[in-house]
């Protein structure tokens, strides 16, 4: 069953307090995606209990999506979408499920604050999705960051 706006909100706003301040995302890595995808209702086990009200609300809610929409243009490589910030030399792109996945994520959030950036980022990463020289830059790209550090 899809999650009201609601629940979202109640959980976005569980996920930025438990975020905030946070400054190591590479090795929390595994930690944050479980909480980001329980934004959206894709719990783990463990952050079941996370969503619930909180006052001002609406005020963490907006700090959450604002940092989100200003965060984007650095996860963008104008071919493909990063995989995460942490890699400078080389950058790893994202993988095809990921890529894909940030455009889902970005259409549902472009639907739910109404703001231009995210359906922007949206359209901008299905269409290097649809190409076929995007798809392996992206590619290659990934194989190269695997070969340097794994």
């Amino acid at each position: 069953m899809p999650l009201s706006w609601n629940e979202i909100r109640s959980n976005s706003i569980a996920f930025s307090r438990e975020w905030a301040g946070e400054s190591r995302e590479h090795a929390e890595a595994k930690t944050f995606w479980d909480q980001f995808f329980a934004v959206f209702g894709l719990f783990d086990a463990r952050y079941a209990g996370l969503a619930g009200a909180v006052g001002g609300a609406d005020l963490l809610l907006e700090h959450s999506v604002s940092t989100l929409e200003r965060r984007l243009p650095a996860y963008d490589l104008g071919y493909w979408s990063r995989a995460d910030l942490y890699a400078q030399d080389p950058v790893m792109p994202a993988s095809r499920f990921y890529h894909r996945l940030h455009v889902a994520q970005l259409k549902v959030m472009h639907e739910l604050t109404g703001r231009e950036r995210f359906a922007h980022y949206a359209r901008r990463w299905a269409s290097n999705d649809a190409d076929f020289a995007s798809r392996a830059r992206a590619l290659s790209k990934k194989i190269y960051f695997k070969l340097r550090h794994y």
